[in-house]
């Protein structure tokens, strides 16, 4: 069981390690899927997909996913996932779906595929070196202390030193999006899930 979160507990940020797998699926398994948003409107079942907890996981390999690490305990209380993208997103998302695991995970991936397509970056920008922020999750003992801002502030540099001349990410929530807003990014695309389906 977790502490309530005191104003005298800090927090240090890393790249996260291979030896983070199982606390990063810790994590994503308390904090993250719980209120993501696409995960529970999905068709009534805000259960979790093995295969879309793994995907995060395995974004370890890329070497771009930051953690937020309560001081003392060592415990992860934030996390951001990114990476460069390789190719055209929209299409890689699509025939990632056609391998999955799960039915949920499959439809995520056409829905996230969906709005690569609409948003369309590498167009948009006229460039081909993007760098795209998978997700981003808080603890809620931790929230309102600027700790998402600052994953996504260690996103931006991790951007910046492997050449991307554009970064962005999908957030499926009022709050990210008001953060990313706040951090100097533009909405290109918008849609209500709800719509999509």
């Amino acid at each position: 069981m977790a502490t309530p979160a005191t104003s005298e507990m800090t927090v240090s940020y890393r790249l996260a390690t291979e030896a983070d797998r199982e606390a990063l699926r810790g994590a994503l398994l308390r904090y993250f899927y719980p209120e993501e948003g696409v995960n529970t409107c999905y068709n009534g079942s805000p259960e979790v997909a093995p295969d879309d907890v793994d995907f995060y996981v395995n974004l370890i390999t890329e070497g771009c996913t930051t953690l937020a690490i309560e001081d003392g305990t060592g415990q992860i209380v934030g996390f951001c996932a990114g990476g460069m993208l390789n190719g055209d997103e929209a299409q890689n998302m699509a025939q990632l779906a056609q391998t999955t695991e799960t039915e949920k995970f499959a439809d995520i991936l056409r829905f996230l595929a969906f709005m690569a397509k609409q948003a369309n970056i590498a167009e948009r920008y006229g460039v081909s070196n993007i760098y795209y922020m998978y997700g981003v999750g808080v603890d809620h003992r931790y929230r309102q202390r600027s700790v998402a801002s600052a994953l996504m502030e260690q996103q931006f540099e991790l951007a910046r030193k492997l050449g991307a001349a554009v970064a962005y990410g999908d957030t499926t929530g009022v709050k990210s999006a008001g953060m990313c807003k706040k951090l100097g990014m533009e909405i290109v695309y918008s849609i209500a899930y709800n719509d999509y389906r």
